[in-house]
């Protein structure tokens, strides 16, 4: 008998190990990978960039990046959060969204040939900050006061 009760312990405990490293597996996922972020008319995938490794990288190197798609630099809490093109082969806007996802702060930036690199202030506070290919926003018609909406 205390070998049956041992045994469904034995059990129970690993059943519940199993669920919570499966919980802590799909929450790393869902932190990490992409994000569809929507504006009013129209949407992008998004990598996330929310590690300070992440935002350290961003999309260095890439020769290229898909329409409609880009990153979004997702920091702990409102700042001033100023970016540079250093290593960034391709044309960028960046578009800074304050706490409430509101649209800020719009620059078009160009990749960094020489150093010193440009830096991008955008003199106002944010707390997340998207990329995507140059020409993006006007295209779209995305402007400061707009909502995104992820």
């Amino acid at each position: 008998m205390k070998q049956k009760k041992r045994s469904s312990i034995l059990i129970i405990v690993l059943v519940v190990l199993v669920l919570i490293f499966l919980a802590f597996t799909l929450s790393t996922k869902e932190k990490s990978g992409t994000l569809k972020i929507c504006f009013e008319k129209i949407c992008i995938d998004a990598e996330v960039a929310d590690s300070p490794e992440e935002r350290t990288q961003g999309l260095m190197f890439r020769e290229s990046l898909p329409q409609n798609h880009g990153m979004i630099f997702i920091f702990e809490g409102e700042g001033i959060y100023p970016f540079w093109m250093k290593n960034t082969l391709i044309p960028l806007d960046i578009i800074w969204l304050n706490e409430n996802k509101e649209v800020v702060k719009i620059m078009q930036t160009l990749p960094c040939m020489e150093e010193p690199c440009e830096i991008y202030n955008p003199e106002v506070q944010a707390r997340y900050v998207i990329e995507v290919n140059s020409g993006f926003a006007e295209e779209n018609n995305i402007q400061v006061g707009d909502s995104a909406d992820f």
